[in-house]
Formats: structure tokens, C-alpha cells, sequence
């Protein structure tokens, strides 16, 4: 199944429609800024927690960043072609997800 595809699946799954799609245009934005903040906290929250502090603190600048750019994108491109290209995962690389990757 295409990339196209798979996206075109899940938005009817989730009954995402063009209004739905407008809105997360409209606060592409906010979430362009609010992201990486967003991200801080969680890591900062997760850092808390004596069994995950050590992986927090070894991966989360990477994990923030490709976090940040993964949204920002989200919303800005609409799930499109673009917004594949411009995800953490590059065609080529493994699918599992980021925060899979970076623990080796």
C-alpha cells in the first residue's frame, strides 16, 4: 500500500474530513511553536521517573527535536507527500518509530 494510501485509510478511520483538515492548517502555528515546549515537559516528566531516567536524559534532545519538526510538520503540510518527507522516518530506514530508534 502506497504512502498515499495508508494515510487516506487512516484519515477516513478517523473520519478526518477537509474541515478537520482546515482546522489543523489554521493552528499549524501555534503547534510550530508550542511543540517543542510540549515535548520539554513530557521528557522532563518522563526524566522523573528513576526507571526511565537514564534513557530520558541520554535521548530526549534528539527526541524533542525530530518531535518538534514531526508535528510542525503534521499540521503545516496536511498529511501529504511533503509531510512524509519531512517525517522523522526516511523511506529507507526501519519503521519502527523514533523513540524506538534511538534506543538502539
Amino acid at each position: 500500500m502506497s504512502f498515499r494510501d495508508q494515510v487516506e485509510a487512516r484519515l477516513r478511520a478517523f473520519k478526518v474530513d477537509s474541515s478537520v483538515l482546515e482546522v489543523v492548517h489554521r493552528y499549524a502555528p501555534h503547534v510550530g511553536r508550542a511543540a517543542g515546549p510540549a515535548l520539554k515537559a513530557h521528557y522532563d516528566s518522563i526524566a522523573a521517573q528513576p526507571a526511565y531516567r537514564a534513557f530520558a536524559e541520554k535521548h530526549r534532545a534528539a527526541l524533542e527535536e525530530t518531535g518538534a519538526r514531526h508535528y510542525a510538520a503534521l499540521f503545516a503540510k496536511g498529511f501529504d507527500e511533503a509531510y512524509s518527507r519531512a517525517s522523522p522516518r526516511s523511506p529507507r530506514s526501519s519503521r519502527r518509530p523514533a523513540w524506538a530508534r534511538a534506543r538502539g
